[in-house]
């Protein structure tokens, strides 16, 4: 682990969750942007339970471009396919995006997210670790909760949207 995440952040900080307080409900991990002190509270979560949940942070017309751009990638033969990757990848597929094809998402989150970010990685700089579509067909079996990388860097956060 190098210097910077050794003496800059702690791990309590980095979204690991504490353990002490498990919520049980996807409502209880939930985080309007619209609500008072919305980033605030979605701090304490990440540091709390290492997951938030912010609905609607796209528009739908981001939404439907980010569809249509993953469906048509999906059956591209220039695709990077990195289904692999994926725990247990039957029926899923993983598919990694190039980032000027639709920087519109990307610069949602920016905008949406920057106060939330700063604050939960205790860092301006935020990097990008992957971009990529996953698309989960009929009887892919359920997956248990569990952490999506295994970089363990106070300095990466996961955004995952919910194109569904």
């Amino acid at each position: 682990m190098d210097t910077y995440v050794r003496t800059k952040i702690s791990m309590a900080l980095a979204g690991t969750g504490d353990g002490d307080t498990v919520l049980s409900t996807l409502e209880d991990l939930t985080v309007r942007l619209d609500e008072p002190d919305a980033m605030k509270r979605a701090v304490a979560l990440w540091r709390q339970q290492g997951v938030v949940l912010f609905p609607s942070l796209l528009n739908d017309s981001i939404v439907r471009a980010l569809r249509g751009d993953i469906l048509e990638r999906s059956t591209t033969h220039g695709a990077v396919d990195r289904s692999m990757n994926i725990r247990s990848p039957s029926n899923r597929q993983l598919t990694a995006l190039p980032v000027d094809q639709n920087p519109s998402a990307l610069e949602a989150i920016a905008r949406h997210l920057t106060p939330f970010l700063d604050e939960a990685l205790q860092d301006t700089k935020h990097l990008l670790l992957e971009h990529a579509a996953y698309r989960i067909a009929p009887g892919a079996a359920e997956q248990e909760f569990h952490r999506d990388d295994s970089v363990i860097d106070s300095r990466i956060v996961s955004v995952q949207i919910s194109l569904v």
